[in-house]
């Protein structure tokens, strides 16, 4: 595999330092996308080149233009996403003709990223996990709830309590969702401020 071109989806996080540290002194060529011109693999003896590119989360569409032009312009011979860029990358396969990565589908990608269904699928597969069930909300349609609610509802019986007392008719908490032509107290108070809040309005 020596000279093999590999382009990283990002050069910023701590994984694509990893792979890059592994792949370099095998002798990869390794380049990265990045909106981030410093990003810390320009840092790296092993990176060849960090092709600016725009951000995906802003602008999804034009990241994978950067992408294909740069596998094009680089002859790059594998496309290597090392975080959510993969999802982004199963999303947009349609946009991808002729780019070299191998990304499960997107719903095999939502299958596994949501918490639940990923707990599922392991009742599926007969893996062991430890015990589950849907918490209190059952009359709304599934919706992440913030880390916050499992403290509370992990702490102890007052913590399960206060939860429930505190629950709105639909099932969520405003809190920690948007409820239907509300504001979010969310958006006036920090997690960890309302979880403070919870624990003193607890009895001892």
């Amino acid at each position: 595999m020596v000279g093999v071109r590999v382009l990283l989806s990002e050069g910023s996080s701590l994984t694509a330092r990893e792979v890059l540290t592994c792949l370099g002194p095998a002798d990869f060529h390794v380049e990265a996308l990045d909106p981030d011109r410093l990003c810390i693999d320009r840092f790296s003896r092993w990176m060849r080149k960090v092709h600016a590119c725009p951000r995906p989360g802003a602008d999804p569409v034009g990241y994978l233009d950067a992408v294909k032009r740069v596998v094009r312009d680089r002859r790059i011979d594998v496309v290597l996403p090392t975080h959510e860029q993969a999802w982004l990358f199963a999303a947009g396969a349609p946009l991808l003709s002729g780019v070299p990565l191998a990304v499960a589908d997107v719903a095999s990608f939502d299958r596994v990223q949501s918490k639940v269904e990923f707990a599922r699928l392991l009742d599926e597969l007969r893996l062991p996990q430890p015990r589950w069930r849907l918490g209190p909300a059952t009359v709304v349609a599934l919706r992440a709830l913030d880390t916050a609610l499992a403290v509370l509802a992990l702490r102890d019986q007052h913590g399960r309590a206060w939860l429930l007392r505190t629950q709105s008719p639909d099932g969520a908490w405003s809190e920690t969702t948007r409820p239907a032509g509300a504001v979010s107290y969310a958006e006036r108070i920090s997690t960890a401020a309302w979880v403070a809040q919870a624990l003193l309005e607890m009895p001892r």
